[in-house]
């Protein structure tokens, strides 16, 4: 499982408009997407996983990063010095 970015970044052969014009959208949208700045619809998604063979599956847009639980305590006294 890769990113859109990821995959689009192996195949340096096709250019942002290549790419645009397989998943049928505008190199504009596609700069954005890979920018992250947007987020494909459900059936770009699936047109996404079929162009690029499953290698950019729709799951990957769901992904979430994972975030250590914040320590309140330890939090606030690091911004004593802040505040």
């Amino acid at each position: 499982m890769m990113t859109l970015n990821e995959y689009t970044k192996q195949h340096p052969e096709r250019t942002q408009e290549d790419w645009a014009r397989a998943f049928g959208m505008s190199r504009s949208f596609l700069s954005e997407i890979l920018a992250g700045k947007k987020l494909p619809g459900r059936e770009t998604m699936l047109r996404i996983e079929r162009e690029s063979d499953g290698q950019v599956p729709v799951l990957v847009w769901f992904k979430h990063p994972t975030t250590p639980p914040s320590d309140s305590a330890s939090d606030q006294r690091n911004m004593e010095g802040f505040v």
